[in-house]
């Protein structure tokens, strides 16, 4: 979706857990990133373990709480 939004010019938010943010959207000045570090899965591209799904649940349950902000 990132890449789709950088296409077309279309200013997005984009939220990433295992991979550093700056390294994904470097070259899309209309990307705001938005880093969600998960220790655990550190490096991993895809998981469908259900630990690993947990995880990443749990940690976007945390920013819908409101612990986030631009």
């Amino acid at each position: 979706a990132v890449h789709i939004a950088a296409g077309f010019d279309v200013p997005t938010v984009a939220f990433f857990t295992t991979i550093a943010a700056e390294l994904r959207v470097r070259d899309y000045p209309d990307c705001t990133a938005v880093d969600l570090p998960l220790p655990d899965l550190a490096g991993i591209q895809a998981s469908g373990r259900a630990a690993d799904l947990q995880l990443v649940e749990r940690a976007y349950r945390w920013l819908l709480d409101g612990h986030w902000t631009l």
